[in-house]
């Protein structure tokens, strides 16, 4: 019985780590790479461009994109990537009940400017009053014409099973022609 037990778990190990990320397009913009249990989604939210999820496993992600033209009709614009995710980041974060953030970690991709965020909270379910701990990833990337909202989450206690997951996703974007 151990043996299979032990078996079983190496099975599964390689299974979930031996997962081969696929590069998947949205429009003619954007590539982005997924492990193969993730399928695509359309009920995630209306605004993204790409929305991919694996429902079992309760792990989903989207792709938001921002026109920089269209905020400087709004007169928005940031002086830098900390305050541009600091202000994408606010909807979420005042959704959540007690809700906390991490600090904002700034890198490239490319040459992309990149911002980096965690937000942990409960979100609260009307119809079933019932209070879920969630787990996010935001990522910010900045290219010349747009902001790229890259959102990952999942239930907080699978963040740590996750959270390089959802990095190496976010690390795999990049805008095509």
């Amino acid at each position: 019985m151990k043996n299979i037990f032990i078996f079983t778990t190496l099975l599964l190990t390689g299974f979930v780590f031996g997962q081969e990320l696929k590069p998947t397009t949205a429009g003619q913009k954007i590539s982005v790479s997924y492990p193969s249990s993730y399928v695509k989604s359309w009920d995630l939210h209306d605004d993204a461009m790409l929305q991919m999820s694996n429902s079992a496993a309760e792990k989903y992600n989207i792709i938001i994109q921002d026109e920089k033209a269209g905020l400087q009709a709004y007169q928005l614009a940031f002086n830098n990537m900390e305050e541009a995710i600091k202000f994408y980041s606010k909807g979420l974060v005042e959704g959540l009940e007690k809700s906390k953030t991490s600090k904002i970690s700034t890198h490239k991709i490319g040459n992309n400017n990149i911002a980096e965020m965690t937000i942990e909270g409960f979100n609260f379910n009307e119809e079933t009053e019932e209070k879920t701990k969630i787990f996010y990833l935001l990522t910010l990337v900045e290219t010349p014409s747009y902001y790229y909202q890259i959102l990952s989450w999942t239930l907080w206690e699978y963040k740590d099973k996750y959270l390089n997951e959802f990095k190496n996703i976010a690390s795999t974007f990049k805008e095509v022609d």
